[in-house]
């Protein structure tokens, strides 16, 4: 209210990128999404009769860091049974909402491999055993991951097996 006891009502110009909100003479300004830069703001408050402006205010937004992501990833699921001396290729998308390359670096076992840096890898499946494949997408800030764990078999593997042989008698072991 003013000194005479008429309620107010407010109102704003110049708030290109910002959303404003005046709700009992409490202002909260809001930058739209990915708006770096300043607004100059001209706040108003009236009785009916008369009309106040304030000076301009200016908002400065700075740029802020937006997390790196995997969008998608390829095998899309995360435990793998591999034959021995086969060949398996991982795959990411990756993006950064502020537009910088993000850098990749993929990883057996917690240890980096050499050159490995692209959204793709080629993993051999050499040795029989259990491996966890890992790719570490970062920016300046932020580090996403995305595993998978690789156990690689010298027995025959098949993704096919619909369970219903039940008489094994007639296979040999080699």
């Amino acid at each position: 209210n003013d000194t005479d006891g008429t309620s107010l009502s407010y109102s704003y110009s110049g708030a290109e990128n910002i959303t404003v909100s005046i709700s009992s003479g409490v202002v909260t300004l809001t930058p739209k999404t990915d708006f770096v830069g300043s607004n100059i703001i001209v706040f108003n408050a009236t009785d009916g009769v008369n009309v106040v402006s304030s000076n301009e205010i200016t908002l400065n937004v700075a740029n802020v860091n937006d997390d790196v992501t995997i969008s998608s990833y390829s095998p899309v699921s995360t435990s793998l049974v591999l034959k021995d001396d086969s060949i398996q290729l991982f795959t990411i998308t990756k993006s950064d909402p502020d537009e910088t390359e993000p850098s990749v670096q993929w990883y057996i076992n917690d240890t980096a491999v050499a050159d490995a840096t692209g959204d793709s890898f080629e993993y051999n499946a050499a040795n029989v055993g259990t491996y966890e494949i890992k790719v570490n997408v970062s920016d300046e800030n932020v580090s996403v991951t995305q595993s998978w764990t690789v156990v690689v078999s010298d027995r025959p593997v098949t993704s096919t097996f619909d369970g219903s042989t039940t008489d094994f008698s007639e296979l040999n072991e080699s």
